[in-house]
Parts: structure tokens; C-alpha cells; sequence
């Protein structure tokens, strides 16, 4: 696990601000998003697969972890920007105002963008796949960011499946300002964050014991703000002096106690499948678990780098620095909105393609999904470039 020098550690408190951008969160952030793409966009279920086929087929089908990993980083930064700005805001009210701009400067012009061009433009041109007429009834369900909701009763889900958890996220922080402002200190967002967390996988015991229905677990909120509340945990323990000494000195323990954990976890509940009784229950909350360890101890050997010209940097860090991670990370927002679309309508006629010429289907699989991956990129980085920083540039001025 991450490893982070006590006396080092602690002095960063002084000469790096705790909020501060910090690179290796960039870089956590493009790992996510690939963990994603290969889940999403792997073309290999169905096939009949054994040996190195069938074992790359389940280790692509890991990538629905990111989502796990998106969310944790996310309670992490959205927590670290209201503890830092709600308390000494002049009124709560002009805190929350600017708090709620920023998020929908971020998300709603390309969110909605989809939505516009998936269920009114392509329609106006007589193009529009079947599954997005078949759904455009129901789709006030996108609109009101309550599909995660509605997929699992069937009302939506074939479409946009993926922006679901976009849903959960919108969802928690119409909550989490509140409760920031109810319990301003560190500490106590750390408490209330652990005590949520603890909540949530307690409901997904008592909902297993009376129904069986995997995809409600995995879909609505209430199931699924552990990850978002122990993201929360990490960005107070960064705010509270005490419970970061505590941290950075029991960091090595502590790093081993979440390695063992997720060893355990990976015997007990074999193998985290994102569908079972026990991958669901207590496997969502070990991975949060790890991944929030991980946020956390990024975070302040990020600090630590930037406050000393002579630490030496972890060859983990090193990676999550790696500059092509980080513009993954920089243009993951457009990424994760615009992939499930593409991979739906260019993926089969792609892999079809490589499989005739290529003959091997691990060969065309990898092929397909580097070349979606590239070109998905290439999107991304022209939809932030030339349609979302028009709108985060205007932050300042409608936030102010």
C-alpha cells in the first residue's frame, strides 16, 4: 500500500494549501475512467472463451470498479471544496448559491447535450436508434438525473444506461451541502461520513435478506453513498490536524490493515462480483474502503512532493503522474458521457470487421476496443476544449 513519511507529511500542512489542485488525483481520475471503458466497451461476452480468452474477458469485466473509484474521488474533492468555503462563507445561502452554479456549470451543458441530440435532434433527422425512440416516453427520467431509479424498475436503462451514476452523484449533493453546514468541522463530517457509510451497507444487508434484485442494489443511492461518504471522510481527515496526525502516523498500520482487508474480502466474497449477495453487501464497502485509503494517501504524498524538493517520489506516484493518465483524468467528464453512445452505434460493425480479417477474438477485442478508446479520446478533447471550458470559464463570473 501507499507509504508516507511522518515528519515529511506533516509539515506540508503549512506550505501547501489543502484543497490545492494536486496532479496524482488527475491521474486516479484517468485510471477510473479507463476501468470503465474496458468494462463498457469489451466485446467479448457471449463468446464461448477458455484459457487467456476467457480470463481477459473477466478481468475487462472488472472495470465496473471505476464507477466505485469515481465516486469515492468525487466525496472526496465536492466535500474538501464545501468544508473549505461553507464555513467561512458571509451567508450559507450565497455559499450554497455558488456551490450548485459551479456543479451545474460542470455537469449539466454536456448532460443535457446528450439528452438534446439523443431524444430531440436525432429524431428531427429521421436517425434516431430504435432504443432511443423506444425510451424517448420515458425519458423525463434523464432529465429529472433519476434513472438510476428508474432503470432497475424497468421504466428506462436500454438507451443511457450509463448515466446512472451521474444520478447518484447529483442525488448525494443535493444532500451533503446540508449536512456540511448542520456539522461545519472536520471531525464531524469525518464521524457523520464513517456513520453513512455504515448505514448504507446495513440497508444493502437488510435489502438482500428480503429481496433478490442485484441491479437495485447496484443503481439506487441509498445503496451506494458508502463509496461517496467515505470520499467525504478522506477530504475532513485532511481538515482536522489531529485526525491527520493520527493518520500519518499510523499510516504503514493502516496500510496494512486495508491490504489485509481487501484479501480477505477477495476470498470471502470471491472475487468482488458485482452481482452477488456478498460481492454486494460487504464487497461495494471493502473497495470503497481501499480506494478512499488510496485518495487519501495520493493526496498527501501529492503535498508532501510539493512542499519538499528533496522527497522522493513512489514509483506508484510516479505513474498516476504519467502525463497521457492525467489528460485521461483532464477529459474524463466527456469521456464517460459520450462512450456508451459511440460504443452502441460504431462497436459491432468495428469488431465484426477485425474479427473477419483478424480471425482471433482476442486479438479483434483488443484491437477494437484501443482504437474506441483513442478515438473516444480524441472527442473528449475536443468537447472540452471547444464546449465545456466556454462554460467552466464562466465559474467566476456567475459564482462569484
Amino acid at each position: 500500500m501507499a507509504v508516507v513519511s511522518s515528519g515529511q507529511a506533516m509539515s506540508t500542512a503549512g506550505t501547501v494549501r489543502v484543497g490545492a489542485h494536486l496532479p496524482a488525483l488527475d491521474g486516479i481520475r484517468g485510471l477510473a475512467i479507463l476501468l470503465v471503458a474496458c468494462h463498457n466497451m469489451q466485446m467479448l461476452d457471449g463468446l464461448d472463451l477458455h484459457g487467456a480468452g476467457f480470463w481477459l474477458r473477466h478481468t475487462l469485466n472488472y472495470g465496473w470498479i471505476g464507477v466505485t473509484l469515481f465516486f469515492v474521488l468525487s466525496g472526496h474533492l465536492i466535500t474538501g471544496i464545501l468544508l473549505d468555503t461553507v464555513p467561512r462563507a458571509d451567508s450559507m445561502l450565497g455559499a450554497f448559491k455558488r456551490f450548485f452554479i459551479r456543479r451545474a456549470l460542470r455537469i449539466f451543458p454536456l448532460y443535457f447535450g446528450l439528452l438534446l441530440v439523443a431524444f430531440w435532434l436525432l429524431p428531427a433527422l429521421h436517425i434516431q436508434p430504435a432504443n432511443y425512440a423506444q425510451e424517448s416516453p420515458q425519458q423525463i427520467w434523464y432529465w429529472l438525473f433519476l434513472s438510476n431509479w428508474a432503470e432497475p424498475l424497468g421504466l428506462v436503462g436500454g438507451a443511457l444506461p450509463h448515466l446512472w451514476s451521474l444520478g447518484v452523484e447529483e442525488q448525494f449533493y443535493l444532500i451533503l451541502p446540508w449536512f456540511v453546514m448542520a456539522w461545519p468541522r472536520p471531525k464531524l463530517v469525518f464521524w457523520g461520513g464513517l456513520g453513512l457509510a455504515l448505514v448504507c451497507i446495513a440497508s444493502r444487508c437488510g435489502f438482500w435478506s428480503m429481496v433478490h434484485e442485484p441491479e437495485t442494489v447496484y443503481h439506487w443511492t441509498v445503496f451506494r453513498m458508502d463509496a461517496l461518504a467515505l470520499g467525504a471522510c478522506t477530504a475532513a481527515l485532511q481538515r482536522d490536524n489531529t485526525l491527520r496526525q493520527w493518520f500519518v502516523l499510523h499510516h504503514r498500520q493502516l496500510g496494512w490493515c486495508v491490504l489485509g482487508v481487501l484479501l480477505v474480502g477477495t476470498l470471502w466474497t470471491r472475487g468482488y462480483p458485482r452481482s452477488s449477495m456478498l460481492g454486494q453487501t460487504v464487497g461495494y464497502t471493502i473497495l470503497a474502503v481501499v480506494f478512499a485509503y488510496w485518495v487519501h494517501a495520493a493526496s498527501l504524498c501529492q503535498q508532501e512532493a510539493m512542499s519538499s524538493r528533496h522527497s522522493s517520489t513512489p514509483w506508484w506516484m510516479s505513474l498516476l503522474q504519467w502525463p497521457p493518465l492525467r489528460r485521461a483524468g483532464l477529459y474524463s467528464y466527456g469521456f464517460y458521457i459520450i462512450h456508451k453512445p459511440l460504443h452502441d452505434a460504431f462497436s459491432a460493425p468495428i469488431y465484426q470487421w477485425l474479427s473477419r480479417h483478424m480471425g482471433a477474438p482476442i486479438a479483434a477485442s483488443l484491437v477494437h476496443l484501443s482504437l474506441m478508446t483513442a478515438s473516444i479520446f480524441l472527442l473528449a478533447a475536443l468537447s472540452h476544449r471547444f464546449f465545456e471550458l466556454p462554460f467552466l470559464r464562466m465559474k467566476d463570473r456567475w459564482a462569484a
